[in-house]
C-alpha cells in the first residue's frame, strides 16, 4: 500500500501519557496525536491494508522466514527487507486498533499472534536484524496491553494469547549474532588493511571523511590530511591492539549470551558482562564516556562494535522481563474475569492460571505485585539496574516521551483515568492553540477536539468505555489534513 500521513503519525494501540499511565487508543473518541487523524481516516487505511493483514496469517502455520542473504558482502550487504518487516508489525498493530474499536477482540488477538509468530520465525544472525526483530516484539506488547483493557475480553482469546507469548524466545539468536559479529569483524579488518580506499570508506561511516561539500577547498584538504594521519597511526600503532581488544570483547559477550540463555536469574550475568567489558576499557550502556573518541582514536572500531552488540543483550534481557510481566498480566485478567476481583498475591494464580509463581528474571525473586484500591494492581520488575525502586515508573533521564520499559522499574502501565487523560490533552492543547487570526469556529473545533470548552460554552463529556464508542463517534468534529 502507498504511504500516508499515518506512516509518520502512527496511531499506536497504547499511548503513554505519563510515567506508569497509558491511554488505550481504541477507547478514545478520536485520534489525538501530533497531527490530526480521524477514526474515518484510520479505518480507511486499515481497510486498504486488510487484504495484506489477512495474507500474513499464513505465518501462523508456516512461520519460518529466510531472505537468503549473501553474508560474504560483509557490511556492504543491503537489508531493505528490515523496514518491510517493521512495516508489517506496524500494519498489524494498526489493524488491531481498528478491530478493538469495532469490538472484534478475537481478530485483534489473531493479529498479535501473527506478530509473535513472525518474531519466532525470523532467523537472521545480524545485529541490526535482531534489533528490528525485538522492535516487533514491542508492537506486540503494546497491542496486548490494549487488549487487556477490554472489559469483557473472552477468556478463550486470553488463553490463545498466553499460548503465543509462551513461545517467545528473545535469547535464541544471541550466540549466532555474536559469532557473526566476530566473523564480520575479522573480514572487515582484512578489508581495512587491504587498501586506503577501504579504510576511508569505513571511517566515513564513523563521521570522518574528506570534509563536507559546503566546506572550502582548504578545509576539505585539511580533513583529508587528518584522516591520512589517523590511517597511518591505525596501521602501524593502533590496529592490532584494537583488533585483539575487540576479539576479547566479543568473547565476553559470547560467554554472557550463553549464561543469559541458561540462567533463571539474568541480573548477575549483566553484572558480569559490564564488569568484564570495563576491564577491557569498553564503555557499557550506562556509561557516559564517548567511546573511541575519549581515547584519542586509539580504538577506532572495537568500541562501536562492542557497544552496539552489548546493547542488544541488554535489550533482550529487558524484553524477557516484559514477556514475564505480560504473561502475568494475562493471568491476572483471567482471574479477574472469573472472580470479579484481582488476587491479593500471585500465589493465588497457581496452578489454575500459571504453573508457578512468576519470577523476576532480573533478580530471581517473584515479580513485584501489589493491589491498588479494589480494582487495580501494580506489577513490575526491578529492571536492568537490579534495584527495587518500589514500582517507580519515572524514566532515569528527562524525556517528553515515556516508555514503560525505561523507568526506574519496569512497571506494567495502568490505564489512565478520565481525569488524567483530560489533563494530558489540556496540557498538550495549550501548546497548539491556533492564533486569534483564525476563524472563531476553527478555534472552537480545535478546543472541542482536545476536551477544552470554548469560551461561553459547555462541553458534554463523552461516554466512557466500549459501550459509548458509537455514541461519541457521531459527535466527533471532522478532522482536517493540517496540523492544528
Amino acid at each position: 500500500p502507498g504511504r500516508s500521513r499515518m506512516d509518520s503519525n502512527f496511531p499506536a494501540t497504547m499511548h503513554m501519557i505519563a510515567p506508569g499511565r497509558a491511554i488505550a487508543t481504541s477507547l478514545e473518541p478520536d485520534i489525538r496525536e501530533e497531527f490530526t487523524n480521524s477514526w474515518e481516516e484510520v479505518f480507511s487505511l486499515a481497510a486498504t491494508n486488510r487484504p495484506h493483514v489477512l495474507a500474513l496469517r499464513k505465518f501462523l502455520n508456516h512461520p519460518t522466514i529466510d531472505f537468503a542473504l549473501d553474508y560474504s558482502q560483509n557490511y556492504r550487504l543491503l537489508l531493505p527487507h528490515l523496514s518491510t518487516l517493521r512495516g508489517v508489525a506496524m500494519n498489524l498493530s494498526l489493524d488491531t486498533v481498528c478491530r478493538l474499536r469495532a469490538g472484534e477482540t478475537t481478530e485483534a488477538v489473531t493479529n498479535v499472534c501473527v506478530i509473535l509468530s513472525i518474531f519466532q520465525g525470523f532467523h537472521e544472525p545480524l545485529q541490526i536484524s535482531q534489533m528490528v526483530r525485538l522492535s516487533m516484539l514491542q508492537f506486540a506488547l503494546a497491542d496486548t496491553w490494549a487488549i487487556l483493557q477490554v472489559p469483557n475480553c473472552p477468556i478463550d482469546d486470553l488463553k490463545e494469547l498466553s499460548k503465543a507469548w509462551e513461545t517467545v524466545d528473545v535469547f535464541r539468536d544471541l550466540e549466532p549474532v555474536l559469532n557473526m559479529v566476530q566473523a564480520l569483524s575479522e573480514e572487515q579488518n582484512k578489508s581495512r588493511r587491504k587498501s586506503s580506499e577501504n579504510f576511508r570508506q569505513e571511517m566515513s561511516g564513523l563521521g570522518f571523511g574528506s570534509g563536507a561539500s559546503s566546506q572550502s577547498v582548504g578545509e576539505r584538504a585539511a580533513a583529508a590530511a587528518s584522516l591520512k594521519v589517523v590511517e597511518l597511526y591505525w596501521r602501524w600503532i593502533w590496529g592490532y591492539p584494537d583488533q585483539l581488544r575487540t576479539l576479547k570483547g566479543v568473547q565476553v559477550l559470547l560467554e554472557s549470551a550463553r549464561r543469559m540463555t541458561a540462567a533463571t536469574n539474568k541480573g548477575p550475568v549483566l553484572e558480569f558482562k559490564n564488569k568484564e567489558l570495563r576491564k577491557l576499557g569498553f564503555r557499557v550502556s550506562d556509561d557516559s564516556s564517548n567511546g573511541w573518541r575519549s581515547r584519542g582514536g586509539a580504538f577506532l572500531y572495537g568500541s562501536e562494535e562492542i557497544l552496539g552488540t552489548q546493547q542488544l543483550l541488554d535489550r533482550a534481557a529487558l524484553l524477557f522481563s516484559a514477556r514475564q510481566i505480560v504473561l502475568t498480566a494475562l493471568a491476572l485478567k483471567k482471574f479477574h474475569l472469573e472472580n470479579q476481583l484481582y488476587p491479593t498475591n500471585l500465589t493465588e494464580l497457581v496452578p489454575r492460571y500459571l504453573s508457578n509463581v512468576p519470577l523476576d528474571p532480573m533478580d530471581g525473586n517473584p515479580l513485584r505485585y501489589h493491589l491498588v484500591a479494589s480494582n487495580d494492581f501494580l506489577l513490575y520488575s526491578v529492571g536492568l539496574d537490579l534495584v527495587d525502586n518500589q514500582g517507580d515508573p519515572t524514566p532515569k533521564v528527562d524525556t517528553q516521551r515515556f516508555s514503560w520499559l525505561r523507568g526506574a522499574d519496569v512497571v506494567w502501565p495502568r490505564l489512565a483515568s478520565p481525569a488524567e487523560s483530560q489533563a494530558f490533552y489540556r496540557k498538550k492543547a495549550s501548546r497548539y492553540i491556533p492564533p486569534p487570526l483564525k476563524p472563531a469556529s476553527s478555534n472552537d473545533e480545535f478546543l472541542k477536539r482536545y476536551g477544552i470548552s470554548p469560551p461561553g460554552k459547555s462541553q458534554t463529556p463523552a461516554p466512557a468505555g466500549i459501550d459509548g464508542l458509537n455514541a461519541v463517534t457521531n459527535v466527533i468534529p471532522q478532522a482536517t489534513n493540517n496540523t492544528p
